[in-house]
């Protein structure tokens, strides 16, 4: 340990974890941990570094921290995955620096990889991390004759053909001899995709096992595969993706914390769901690339989104960041509407619920919040009433299921819920958690979905990214009660400086919110500014737009390819100024 002026290191190589990467390292970096919260209780000021030398470092779950934690979007209250195994925690300190020296940390299993939970100003630096075997499968066609395809299974899957099937299984544990997870072909409860490794576009769907009738081992990670004929969308180059459906621990986790910050990180792969920032405030991400590393035949960086923020406040900056091989979207900001399912005869006490299957079990509400009522039909709050919790009731705590629900909050508010709300038929909104966006120096390739999803009150600012090929649009602004229940409008919005290349869906910015009534008189958004873009455009729209008021479409460069291609659609929006743009016809 080093001390100088009041700045602490911490060496986990001086608590047994091994840099030659040899050996399992997260019981040493507990130990490691254990003393910097020594020095903390006795400098609760001093900036401590938890320094990892330069070297390779291995995590396994066995050894690991184990905490039941309750996340949003992932597995809602099922008890079966409510202990999470986390590879470096951060819990109950401040002032942390994580140093990793551009070193690697190779993870193994299920696992979620870093974790800052009640922390303040910590930061996690320098360092590639990776899964030795991780829990999506990709495979690439390498050549095809008539009705057969020979396949290559990078070398860091263990497999076997049995009975016709492909039968896949996760590394043994060096500790119990297990392994830590088996599937076959597309997995039991299965989502897959395809990449395309000549185009690099990447979809929703995988036609490897359609209508085969055998499966041989060549070796050398090779099998061919047989069908009944030819089979015309399997092809040199495409590697189809493959995995569980089940979310079961996030990649890594920000909750109940402050001044949080990534810098200058390498993720190859996260399990079961991206980084995840829940009731937090102020998350930084700079110089961080979530990509799978091309030389091992790998194509899937994300389980699913590679950054999710829900329920946050303060600012959420991502900045120089570049986003390829997620499984969902790779950038999605939002709160949760609880559905109001109980209200007290005085009208100051509410029941409210999550409805979502993924999300459930933490809490969302405190003393001094304040809150916002919603029309589920039509998405619109109801006007000039905000309320203020008075007292939690009973809630869920996050990290245990010993409470009385984990989907259900009871809350006093300091006055009467308008007589307007009505049971199930309204929403909650705590918007003192909603945070302001900054999105600046991106780039998005190789993804099946949409690039940024915002839905936050606060001022978001979009600017100088790059999209390319997406298969959705690229910015998504929504706000629903009906589905995922993700909250909630938006009141200041700036897409300034972006291009966006060939990318899919209705509209490459496309605004719409999930209503089910309209309203004549309001809209659901309001003051949204798109400006010096350019857009090349496949045979979509520049913009769709749903219910904004003020909707300012200024100065940007428009590349098409129809002659009677609808530039721009919209239902129900008002002021809209639509100008100074130019248009380019390209047949």
């Amino acid at each position: 340990m080093q001390n100088t002026e009041k700045n602490y290191v911490v060496y986990v190589t001086d608590f047994g974890a091994d840099p030659t990467g040899q050996t399992d390292s997260a019981e040493a970096v507990i130990r490691a941990m254990e003393q910097a919260k020594k020095i903390r209780r006795e400098d609760p000021e001093g900036r401590i570094t938890l320094d990892f030398p330069r070297g390779t470092y291995q995590f396994y779950p066995d050894k690991a921290e184990e905490r039941e934690l309750y996340v949003s979007n992932t597995v809602g209250a099922n008890q079966e995955y409510k202990y999470k195994k986390i590879g470096i925690l951060v819990e109950d300190i401040n002032h942390l620096t994580v140093e990793g020296n551009e070193s690697q940390f190779i993870f193994h299993g299920q696992m979620t990889v870093f974790a800052a939970i009640r922390s303040e100003d910590v930061e996690f630096r320098n360092f590639t991390e990776d899964f030795q075997v991780p829990t999506a499968v990709d495979i690439t066609v390498e050549s095809v004759e008539e009705n057969m395809a020979v396949v290559y299974i990078p070398e860091c899957y263990d497999y076997a053909v049995e009975n016709g099937e492909l039968h896949w299984y996760g590394e043994r544990s060096p500790y119990t001899g297990e392994v830590y997870w088996t599937g076959i072909n597309l997995f039991k409860y299965n989502y897959s995709q395809s990449n395309n490794r000549i185009t690099k576009i990447t979809v929703r769907e995988n036609h490897l096992f359609d209508d085969y009738t055998g499966i041989e081992d060549l070796g050398n990670h090779r099998v061919r595969f047989s069908y009944e004929k030819k089979h015309e969308s399997v092809q040199p180059g495409m590697c189809y993706q493959m995995r569980l459906t089940i979310r079961d621990t996030p990649g890594a986790f920000f909750w109940m914390s402050k001044d949080i910050r990534m810098i200058n990180l390498n993720l190859r792969y996260l399990h079961g769901f991206g980084v995840l920032g829940q009731t937090s405030e102020n998350i930084t991400l700079d110089h961080v690339i979530f990509r799978a590393p091309e030389e091992t035949g790998r194509t899937t960086a994300g389980y699913a989104d590679f950054i999710q923020m829900s329920g946050c406040k303060g600012k959420i900056k991502i900045e120089n960041c570049y986003f390829a091989n997620a499984h969902d979207d790779p950038i999605n900001i939002h709160g949760t509407f609880q559905q109001v399912v109980a209200i007290s005869d005085d009208r100051r006490e509410i029941r409210v619920r999550y409805m979502h299957k993924e999300t459930a079990g933490f809490p969302s509400f405190a003393p001094g919040d304040e809150v916002e009522f919603t029309s589920r039909s039509t998405m619109l709050p109801v006007e000039n009433t905000i309320g203020v919790v008075e007292k939690i009731i009973s809630s869920p705590t996050g990290d245990s299921s010993e409470v009385e629900s984990l989907t259900d909050t009871v809350i006093r508010l300091e006055s009467p819920v308008p007589e307007e709300v009505k049971e199930n038929a309204y929403v909650v909104e705590n918007i003192t958690f909603t945070p302001e966006v900054e999105v600046r120096n991106c780039e998005f390739r190789e993804l099946p979905t949409r690039g940024v999803l915002i839905t936050t009150r606060k001022p978001v600012i979009i600017e100088n990214n790059a999209f390319y090929k997406l298969g959705m649009a690229p910015v998504y602004i929504s706000c629903d009660a009906n589905n995922w229940y993700e909250s909630g409008r938006v009141e200041d919005v700036v897409i300034r400086n972006n291009r966006f290349y060939n990318c899919q869906g209705d509209g490459v910015i496309f605004i719409e919110p999930i209503i089910t009534e309209s309203a004549e008189e309001r809209t659901v958004h309001k003051n949204i500014r798109i400006e010096k873009n350019s857009f090349y455009l496949n045979q979509n729209h520049a913009v769709d737009a749903s219910s904004v008021d003020g909707l300012q479409i200024i100065d940007n460069e428009i590349h098409y390819s129809q002659k009677d291609q609808e530039l721009y659609v919209m239902r129900a929006c008002k002021n809209v100024q639509i100008e100074n743009n130019r248009e380019y016809l390209e047949e």
